[in-house]
Order: structure tokens, then sequence, then C-alpha cells
């Protein structure tokens, strides 16, 4: 049958010039103190909400926005919002960490402390609200941590099962099912990243520079999302270097075009510098006769 807690909001419904208002009430209903500010002029939403006794399902597709949160109006202050990315991509900060989802990735919130969700792009995300008497594992150590796809098959499928609304069994059963399946299938505790071996985390750093120097975006901003750490780690992380990530990641591109430059007599210069990540080539035709004391041509000459 199907539940008959399940209800549907749509801001195509409503006037735009109200559209905020209304999907401010509707977004507290459900998720407590929180606060949306549209990022574009377009602003549309849909939320699609079904309770199963204490747990509350949300399926939430939305024009690029931010959500600023503070508590779960239910009053359980110890529960819990875990947030299944299922389109596009979102930032996730809670107790001064971020973690950048992409879709089919898993994060958890705490109801009872602020947080910010923000995506620039159209986005939707199923968010699953359990209390904090349903006896799962302690979740603080994953709060703003990310959970790859791979690592939590089974909790996603039933996330995903549990958005279609259509149950053959009473809500007290899915709300006890919905517990059970988080608290065998989640991820064991996740180590603090400062808790992991910094010797670890270097090598790791490293290999991720080595294999992504072409791009340009390359920094570690860019480190940090691909690991779900905060931008700051990632700095201590390269202090370790004894050199910025900025001047490691320069280094490296430099040392990759030089053994290009010995390697290849006949591949085009700019090419080269393209290839190593630099956006134009008198940058890098600048940091190279800096680094190496010759122009890039003389030293492939001497080479």
């Amino acid at each position: 049958m199907r539940n008959p807690d399940a209800e549907t909001f749509r801001t195509d419904l409503v006037a735009p010039s109200h559209r905020i208002q209304f999907w401010n009430e509707i977004a507290s209903s459900t998720f407590g103190d929180i606060a949306v500010d549209a990022l574009d002029s377009r602003f549309s939403a849909q939320l699609k909400r079904v309770r199963f006794g204490a747990v509350t399902l949300a399926s939430v597709a939305s024009s690029p926005a931010r959500v600023t949160g503070v508590r779960y109006e239910s009053g359980a202050t110890n529960g819990w919002f875990l947030l299944l990315n299922e389109r596009g991509t979102s930032r996730m900060s809670q107790r001064h960490r971020e973690v950048f989802l992409q879709p089919g990735e898993l994060t958890a919130l705490r109801c009872d402390e602020q947080y910010q969700i923000e995506f620039s792009r159209p986005n939707k995300t199923i968010v699953l609200h359990l209390p904090g008497d349903a006896r799962l594992l302690d979740l603080n150590n994953h709060v703003a941590r990310k959970h790859e796809a791979a690592e939590v098959p089974l909790f996603a499928a039933l996330m995903r099962q549990l958005e279609s609304f259509d149950a053959d069994a009473e809500p007290p059963c899915l709300e006890q099912l919905a517990v059970d399946v988080a608290r065998l299938t989640w991820p064991a505790p996740a180590r603090s990243a400062r808790r992991e071996s910094m010797t670890e985390w270097e090598r790791r750093v490293r290999q991720h520079v080595e294999q992504n120097l072409a791009d340009p975006e390359l920094d570690a901003a860019s480190i940090a999302r691909r690991f779900g750490v905060s931008a700051r780690f990632i700095h201590m992380v390269f202090a370790r270097t004894g050199q910025t990530a900025a001047a490691f990641i320069l280094e490296r591109r430099l040392s990759a075009a030089a053994n290009q430059l010995r390697r290849n007599a006949a591949g085009r210069i700019t090419d080269i510098a393209l290839n190593a990540g630099f956006t134009e080539l008198s940058q890098f035709c600048r940091a190279f006769r800096r680094r190496f004391g010759v122009s890039a041509r003389d030293y492939r000459a001497t080479r």
C-alpha cells in the first residue's frame, strides 16, 4: 500500500515572488531550523517526504542554493541526517570540516549542530533522518566525511527504495529496517584524518599530484575535495615536504616538462607546457628559466 504519511511539495505551483518563503517553510517543517538562500534567480525545488515512525525520508531536488541549518525540529537533538548525493555535486560542512560529494556518495551530519550545504548546479539529495535514540552506531567520526558509493551499496539502495514512498509493510517495520540496515552496513567508524599516518597521507597526496599534473585546476583545494578533507589539512601534509602546495605542484610540473624536453626532441614546447598543466606559454617560460637557469629551448638543445 502507499504510505499515508507521504507528501510532495513543489515550488512551481507557487508564484515566483513567494517561492523562497514557501520553500523555507516547507524545508523548516522537514529539517528543523534552517534557512535556504537561492543562488539562481529562477529558483525551483521539489521535496518528497515520508515518515516511518520516528524515521523521516526526504528526497530534495533543487536549483542552486545555500542551506544553513541549526537543529532538527522534533527535539531529537542527538539524531543524524544521512545524506546521499544523487545528482550534481554538493559541498557540506560541519564542525569545521568540509566534504564535497559526487553522485552516489554519502555523508552524515548531526541534527543539533550548525551545518551548511551548498550546490552551485541543480542537485538532488536523499536525506534520511535517524533519531538519536535509535541505538545506532556512533557517527561522530563520520560527520562531514565522504563515503563513496562502493562503501555503502546496501544502505544507498535502501534509501533509493524508500524514496518511492510505496510500502508493503507498516511504517514501524520500515523504521526498524532503516535503523538495522544503517547499523549493519554503515562503514566502520572513520578515523580522523589527523590520526592517520602523515607519511601515508604524504604518499597519497604525492601520487595524486603526479597523476593529475595536466589538470590546470590542480591545487590544495581540489586535492582536499578529492580526499574529503579540509584544504588546511592538505597544507599541513605539504608542510612536511618543506614546500607550500603551490610550490610543490609547480616543481613537479617543471620536472615533468624537463623530462619531456629531454625525451622528445621534436615536440612543440607549447604542447609540453600544456601537458604539464600550464595554461600560458609565457608563464611556463618564466618559471622554467627561474628553475633551470636557461630557456626551455636552450635546455633541450644542451641535452
